[in-house]
């Protein structure tokens, strides 16, 4: 990616994480040390930035969470994996977990940009359809699972947060988070 576009697209994240998506695209080019024409020959509208930026956190996520995925493992442990490598990209970018709470579920995105953030979990979502087939998940519509993993990740994230865990209790807190979690998913 130029240099100008990641700049650009890290301060939209700072931005966006302090004062929302409602920034003036003017001030995010002043962050970025660029006018604002040199960010709007980049993106062409906001609405462009802010898909690109949700987009750019995501790739960046799935690729910590799924970029060493292999669709033939244990689907228990593939879930454990990705529960606890999320909440680890979570912990090391919190700006970036704060801006994809906003646009997650926002409804500002467009159809083809949330086609792009559905094909970066492709291999994720085919072995969980797998394992509802096999009989090893219960029978709920993969999107509703995803929703309700995210929030009890978030939840987790949020708890470590506010009570400042150590990192023995992190490890303890996830692993019982997701041993709560795969109960109410697994057969």
């Amino acid at each position: 990616m130029n240099d100008k576009k990641t700049l650009i697209m890290d301060a939209a994240i700072r931005l966006f994480a302090e004062d929302g998506v409602g920034v003036p695209t003017a001030k995010i080019a002043k962050e970025a040390g660029v006018s604002n024409g040199t960010l709007f020959n980049y993106f062409e509208s906001k609405q462009i930035l802010i898909e690109g930026v949700c987009l750019y956190v995501i790739e960046r996520m799935a690729h910590e969470i799924i970029g060493d995925f292999d669709p033939d493992a244990d689907i228990k442990e593939m879930f454990s994996h990705s529960w606890r490598a999320y909440i680890r990209w979570a912990q090391n970018n919190p700006l970036e977990h704060k801006v994809l709470g906003l646009l997650k579920y926002s409804q500002i995105l467009g159809e083809e940009t949330e086609q792009k953030i559905d094909s970066f979990f492709e291999p994720f979502n085919k072995a969980t359809e797998r394992a509802v087939k096999d009989k090893i998940m219960i029978d709920i519509p993969l999107e509703l699972m995803s929703r309700m993993a995210c929030a009890y990740m978030d939840a987790v994230i949020a708890y470590i947060r506010e009570y400042k865990l150590n990192k023995s209790e992190i490890t303890d807190i996830i692993e019982k988070s997701f041993q709560m979690h795969w109960k109410g998913i697994s057969v």
